[in-house]
């Protein structure tokens, strides 16, 4: 409870929801829960981050912005794009080999949050490279492994 209330001070427009979610997701447990300790126990550090990366807006002289983070299971992408259409996402580990591919992503003007499901396992890498694509523009993002920090 005590987390929860500093992330929400620290971040007074997250939803509830949005606190619980970031606290599940820097348990150290996350990516494979138990029944003697479930998601096991919360990283404060992660979970400031994750919160900080929810709360970044819109940046007006950047028409397509992504931000990037996963775990072993799944990539999360924000991205806000100026005009709604479709998207495409490509990942990719740090030696090349593709892990995930989706061309049609469908978008909404601002912000947009996805889930692209990933088997990190196979890979060594803690790092991703993302490419992201929306109408006539791209951008590619590196992002490390919430697990390895």
């Amino acid at each position: 409870a005590g987390m929860a209330a500093c992330l929400w001070e620290i971040n007074p427009y997250l939803t509830r929801q949005e606190i619980n979610d970031i606290i599940v997701q820097s348990s150290s447990q996350y990516s494979k829960p138990d029944n003697y300790v479930g998601y096991g126990i919360p990283d404060m550090s992660v979970a400031y981050e994750l919160a900080c990366r929810l709360t970044v807006g819109p940046d007006p002289e950047d028409p397509l912005q992504v931000f990037v983070q996963f775990t072993q299971q799944e990539v999360f992408i924000r991205c806000y794009t100026e005009e709604p259409g479709t998207g495409s996402v490509e990942i990719f580990d740090i030696t090349g080999r593709r892990l995930a591919y989706n061309n049609n992503l469908e978008l909404n003007k601002g912000q947009n949050d996805l889930k692209v499901p990933i088997d990190v396992i196979q890979s060594s890498s803690s790092l991703l490279i993302v490419r992201f694509s929306s109408g006539s523009k791209s951008k590619t993002v590196k992002a490390m492994s919430l697990r390895d920090r």
